[in-house]
């Protein structure tokens, strides 16, 4: 076979020793993002409410009340599939604050009435 003086040279294959298969990857770079590089994905997330998965969040919520393993599990499988626990979605988060401050919002309000009632009679 020969060879053109302008090609590069073959890079050489480098073999996982736990696997014995080529490895997808040069052995110094990682396959993962860094935190802080996730926590931003996340945030800038956080706004654009059409990408968002408010069907899957209020299962979560609604099946964390009822039935937690199969919240588990979903998250065990979730771990084995695409190696990470956490979801890329904040639409969990989203209502979660959303209810707590519709919480918040109704315990003021009944309180101030059960404070003015007081006062009144």
């Amino acid at each position: 076979m020969m060879s053109s003086k302008f090609s590069p040279p073959p890079s050489p294959v480098l073999i996982d020793s736990q696997t014995q298969m080529p490895s997808p990857l040069p052995a110094g770079s990682t396959s993962r993002s860094s935190a802080t590089y996730k926590r931003q994905k996340y945030l800038r997330r956080i706004f654009k409410f059409r990408q968002m998965d408010f069907e899957f969040a209020m299962w979560q919520m609604l099946y964390l009340i009822v039935a937690p393993q199969k919240v588990y599990r979903n998250f065990h499988h979730r771990k084995y599939t695409k190696d990470q626990y956490a979801r890329d979605d904040p639409a969990f988060l989203v209502l979660l604050s959303i209810f707590l401050v519709g919480k918040l919002i109704t315990r003021i309000s009944s309180s101030s009435i059960s404070h003015i009632c007081y006062v009144c009679y």
